[in-house]
């Protein structure tokens, strides 16, 4: 009887082992094959894992890397998915402030396909980007490339001395002398105060990113030594090794950057375009635009309403109001010159912006907007123009002053 016993333990320790051992090998078996969850029979696999990695802002990737910290995200996803089904359980999806937010999420995540979808329709050819790059040569001006060497102190009366050693010496070496001896930046001391190379809007050995520090050096000829240059961390004397000429920077470096610039632009002259025809389609109606316009009376109102609005067309409308309802009134000229404006610098049609500009110079030829008004109709159509306001495109115009 106990012989019974003995052999019927063995069999079911048997079974549970080797049931054991079938279960750990099936799983291994699946994580090698790139299944590395399940819930609910719903697999989570390691591209699942890989895209919510990438996903993840910078600072929690640190938490997350690893083996370890890869096993911590997976529990997080599991948790995630139990809550989903609990939640379809309890059948949380059919009440009301949910579903609510559900439908708000789903427009919203259309509206963003729809505007991507317009977006992946505009092309850019090698001919607009060459041509961009052509036209803008200042944009695309490489910086010089300098190669320098300090001396460095945080005393201003300390580098005035040395300065004035420099100056009175007759020894060729002086200036590698104290930087190696007296520099109080260890970092290149013992490499007679090397800098190595730089570009002047550039990182800086020792001095960090420091335009006006690099611009300095940059004044400097090729031999020279600087006087006294203040920096963000000290004083410094400098000797200017090698400069190379600014040139263009080459078009295959930055036409990304032009084809990426000039689809935006495109995308953005079209949108307008786009909703209008929609607006058409979809019979859409402001109504509330309607019930404000039969209340506004002065235009000083018409003008804040153009400057709080975003749509250059209903802009161009509320200054066409100011012109056409109050022509006596002193801001009848500037809403002129800002119908011109707005058509050219946001919807790019230069046609209509010439005629308000030659409309405004008939009407008020004396104004203190005339001479703005010239000036944009002299360069309308120009490439290398395009103001993001009238501020931006006054200041060009005093360039040309000076």
């Amino acid at each position: 009887m106990k012989r019974i016993f003995a052999i019927q333990a063995v069999f079911i320790i048997t079974v549970m082992m080797v049931s054991g051992c079938g279960g750990e090998d099936n799983d291994k078996i699946e994580v090698e094959s790139g299944v590395v969850a399940r819930v609910a029979g719903e697999e989570i696999t390691n591209q699942d894992v890989e895209k919510r990695f990438k996903a993840l802002p910078q600072q929690q990737k640190r938490e997350f890397s690893g083996d370890v910290g890869r096993v911590k995200l997976i529990d997080q996803m599991i948790e995630e998915k139990l809550a989903y089904r609990a939640a379809l359980d309890n059948k949380l999806q059919y009440r009301d402030q949910v579903k609510q937010q559900l439908d708000y999420s789903r427009e919203m995540i259309l509206i963003r396909a729809f505007y991507s979808y317009l977006s992946d329709k505009v092309e850019v050819s090698d001919k607009e980007v060459e041509k961009y790059y052509e036209n803008h040569p200042i944009e695309f001006k490489a910086e010089p490339t300098l190669r320098a060497q300090h001396i460095f102190t945080t005393d201003s009366l300390q580098a005035v001395e040395w300065l004035e050693t420099i100056k009175t010496s007759d020894n060729n070496e002086i200036f590698n002398k104290l930087a190696k001896e007296e520099s109080e930046d260890s970092t290149t001391a013992s490499d007679l105060g090397n800098l190595g190379y730089f570009h002047p809007g550039g990182y800086i050995k020792f001095y960090g990113f420091d335009e006006r520090f690099g611009n300095r050096v940059a004044w400097l000829e090729v031999g020279e030594i600087s006087d006294v240059i203040p920096s963000k961390k000290g004083y410094a004397i400098v000797k200017l090794n090698e400069k190379s000429e600014p040139g263009m920077k080459p078009l295959g470096r930055v036409s990304q950057e032009i084809r990426n610039k000039l689809k935006g632009q495109k995308i953005q002259e079209m949108i307008p375009k786009k909703i209008d025809e929609l607006y058409e389609k979809y019979e859409a109606r402001n109504l509330f635009r309607k019930k404000l316009m039969a209340r506004v009376r002065s235009p000083r109102e018409f003008w804040e309403m153009a400057q709080e609005e975003t749509d250059p067309k209903q802009k161009i409308f509320y200054y066409r109001s100011i012109a056409q309802k109050y022509p006596e009134d002193k801001l009848a000229s500037q809403a002129l010159f800002m119908v011109a404006f707005t058509y050219a610098e946001e919807l790019r049609d230069l046609s209509f912006a010439r005629r308000a500009i030659n409309e405004l110079l008939k009407k008020y030829p004396e104004s203190e907007i005339a001479e703005s008004a010239k000036w944009l109709r002299k360069n309308l159509g120009k490439s290398a123009v395009k103001f993001d306001s009238v501020e931006e495109m006054e200041r060009e115009m005093g360039k040309e002053k000076e």
